[in-house]
């Protein structure tokens, strides 16, 4: 038996389209960033569909996926982008994170 039989290997273009770097991650076949959320969820009580998410690259497509409010960046990858709900018009250095937050956040107090 290999000695790492349980971890996987993702290799994966880096969001960045400019300067195209690649990045290897090594984890558990059975652990993600959605696997995490789902067991931060439940131990407070929370359902994944009240939970927002944002990202940019293949490692995020699971969590994306899996919340009920998600945003990729602009400059996200496209497996990043088909997952999520909402593809921003700002990239992750434009602040994008940041302006999706408040503009969630506006549009939960106008419904307030």
């Amino acid at each position: 038996m290999p000695l790492f039989a349980d971890l996987a290997l993702v290799k994966t273009r880096s969001s960045d389209h400019e300067d195209q770097q690649f990045y290897v991650e090594f984890m558990r076949h059975d652990v993600n960033k959605a696997s995490a959320l789902e067991l931060m969820a439940s131990s407070h009580g929370i359902a994944l569909h009240e939970m927002a998410a944002f990202g940019d690259s293949d490692n995020d497509a699971e969590m994306l996926g899996a919340v009920g409010t998600s945003v990729c960046m602009a400059n996200g990858t496209e497996l990043a982008k088909q997952r999520a709900r909402k593809v921003s018009r700002h990239t992750n250095h434009e602040d994008g994170v940041a302006l999706e937050v408040h503009a969630l956040l506006e549009a939960m107090t106008a419904r307030a």
